[in-house]
């Protein structure tokens, strides 16, 4: 079977195995696993290194069964700005272009955004009679309203009406729609004007779990010993808090670092909070590092570093702005901590704060009530507490391994293109871990 993945910006494997894949990277990669012919349709540009494709990631995707299909478009650095307007439109420009003639897959898998990219993929499938689902993995355009400065909103929901009609087209189009949770699938579903059929689905993002080499985990070990986060507790430190992920306004780890800092010394003595990332507010968080010893910061991390990173400490925190489909959402950085089995200390509300609650793994506060952080983390600081949160973390995390999820996710793609072909394990007919759609 032939399957066409359809994700821009996402990273390619690297020759050593240890590049963090995300979810389509993971979808592609299970896929030529089972066998099936793989082509991946991403970006040129890498928007984490902020360089083009190197010839090794190339290799080592063709290398992996997956046949890339690389689309231009100009760089950019914020996730909604001007270029990353040029760089979708671009992109599904070149897209419509390379596939005149060519011979169509049995099934596509379409990651929304980009509106534009979509949209494109869509109308060719239609008229080539190739199923697709269509991901959604935001609620674009109606976020850019949020998100826009208070003088700028009006002009941000004027830029989006014709986004959404051209959203709402492909949608209504596209042989199932999957989400990341359930209520961006209700989004999705009213947007297509349609109900719930059983082709779609909520797979949630989810994590590899695979075991690495042996020779690659010292060397992560040793990377850690280094910068003095050893598996032996210093004196008197009593909580370790990591964050790990992009460094931007909307994922909230500078505002965090803001707050925690602002609790009194009583509260922050002997917590340590480790960051991992890159992104527009590295410089303030790397500033704010240097001069405080209670944070430190280090650069994006492979595979490795980040599992060794995760063992070593004991929450993970997702203090995302909120956002009205932030908490639709089960965010990547959420499962990837429950896997690793860190409870969770997050703002998020709606489903993510429904979870952690019916599961006891994790916390909640809300943003800017500093004595609601102050509670939490003195909470988190009792060794009962803790250790309660992490053994009901360590229960949950299976639910957001990839080789579960997106196997699933695999099984309804290869039942659209009516291949019948599934892997045995738990059955996905019904979204990954018991997560059943609203509007069903």
């Amino acid at each position: 079977m032939h399957l066409w993945v359809v994700k821009t910006l996402e990273p390619l494997p690297s020759p050593e195995g240890t590049v963090r894949l995300a979810r389509a990277g993971l979808v592609a990669r299970m896929a030529a696993a089972r066998g099936w012919r793989v082509t991946w349709w991403n970006s040129r540009h890498d928007r984490i290194t902020g360089m083009p494709r190197r010839p090794e990631e190339i290799a080592a995707t063709r290398a992996l069964g997956i046949e890339p299909e690389l689309l231009d478009g100009p760089a950019y650095r914020r996730a909604i700005s001007v270029r990353r307007f040029l760089h979708d439109f671009a992109t599904a420009g070149d897209f419509a272009r390379r596939v005149r003639g060519r011979a169509p897959p049995d099934v596509i898998y379409c990651c929304m955004p980009p509106i534009e990219l979509t949209a494109v993929v869509v109308h060719w499938a239609r008229r080539h009679g190739v199923p697709v689902a269509v991901d959604v993995r935001d609620i674009w355009p109606d976020l850019w309203t949020e998100l826009a400065p208070p003088g700028l909103r009006a002009a941000a929901r004027l830029l989006a009406v014709p986004y959404r009609r051209l959203l709402s087209g492909a949608l209504a189009r596209a042989d199932a729609l999957f989400a990341c949770g359930t209520r961006a699938l209700d989004w999705a579903l009213a947007l297509a004007g349609r109900g719930i059929r059983p082709a779609d689905g909520v797979f949630p993002h989810a994590v590899p779990m695979d075991p690495l080499p042996a020779a690659v985990l010292r060397e992560a070990e040793s990377f850690w010993e280094e910068r003095g986060l050893s598996r032996r507790r210093g004196c008197g430190e009593r909580l370790r808090i990591v964050f790990a992920g992009s460094l931007t306004e909307r994922a909230g780890c500078l505002a965090f670092l803001r707050e925690f800092l602002a609790l009194p010394t009583r509260i922050r003595e002997g917590v340590r909070v480790i960051v991992a990332g890159r992104g527009e507010q590295a410089a303030a968080v790397t500033e704010l590092a240097a001069r405080e010893p209670a944070i430190t910061w280090v650069d994006w991390l492979d595979r490795a570093r980040l599992r060794v990173l995760y063992e070593r400490c004991d929450i993970g925190v997702a203090p995302y702005l909120r956002t009205s489909e932030m908490g639709w959402i089960l965010v990547n950085k959420f499962g990837e901590y429950l896997a690793h089995g860190l409870p969770v200390l997050t703002t998020l509300t709606g489903e993510v704060e429904a979870f952690v609650r019916e599961h006891a793994c994790g916390l909640v506060w809300s943003p800017g009530r500093r004595e609601e952080l102050a509670d939490r983390i003195e909470t988190l600081c009792r060794p009962a507490r803790l250790t309660a949160l992490k053994e009901a973390a360590r229960r949950v995390g299976p639910r957001f391994a990839a080789d579960r999820v997106y196997a699933g996710l695999l099984d309804r793609l290869s039942e659209l293109a009516g291949d019948g072909q599934k892997d045995e394990g738990p059955d996905a007919r019904g979204p990954c871990g018991g997560f059943v759609p609203s509007s069903a």
